[in-house]
């Protein structure tokens, strides 16, 4: 969910960890011209396996009208997402990762998170501060903890790895990404 311009799904099916011959990606944005990007970008065997599609209104609840069947899917991955979301949009998103999932399927997520050193929290203050009073500056993306989020949605993290870079080369920021496990039902 959140295809972007199509770079992370070309990068898996370089690195051969998605097999155009056995896998099916599935690309989610709410910017069509994102969507379209990501389209334009695959050459024509990768495109016989990987779907790039617009989110309807850009509504969370609306994910199951573009993504693969029910329990019929092994990975549910979002980067820089959740970030974007409401809380009740956050937790639509897992309902519906939940429901496409396989029985023990994963779900990977990444997305800025709040500082783990004093260089990171001051980036993540002066960030929050931002989101707080102009949140179009940073474009309304809010650092967050994902943990709780999966735990109240039922799914048990496995991973938790913070780490930082440089945004525009001068300022760390702290991003997180996070492994779960559907549960077994």
């Amino acid at each position: 969910f959140g295809c972007a311009s199509g770079k992370l799904a070309r990068r898996l099916f370089r690195d051969k960890l998605l097999q155009p011959s056995t896998s099916r990606y599935w690309g989610i944005d709410q910017a069509p011209r994102m969507v379209q990007l990501a389209h334009e970008a695959h050459p024509e065997e990768l495109r016989r396996c990987a779907t790039f599609a617009e989110l309807p209104q850009g509504n969370p609840s609306l994910l199951s009208q573009t993504l693969p069947e029910a329990k019929s899917t092994d990975l549910f991955l979002s980067t820089f997402v959740l970030d974007l979301l409401s809380d009740e949009d956050i937790f639509e998103v897992l309902r519906q990762a939940d429901n496409m999932l396989d029985d023990g399927g994963y779900l990977a997520l990444v997305g800025l998170t709040p500082g783990y050193n004093m260089a990171t929290q001051i980036v993540a203050a002066a960030w929050a501060t931002l989101h707080y009073v102009a949140p179009s500056v940073v474009g309304g993306c809010r650092a967050q903890v994902l943990e709780p989020y999966l735990e109240k949605a039922g799914f048990k993290v496995e991973s938790r790895r913070v780490v930082s870079g440089p945004l525009f080369s001068l300022f760390p920021l702290a991003s997180e990404a996070v492994v779960a496990r559907k549960a077994l039902h």
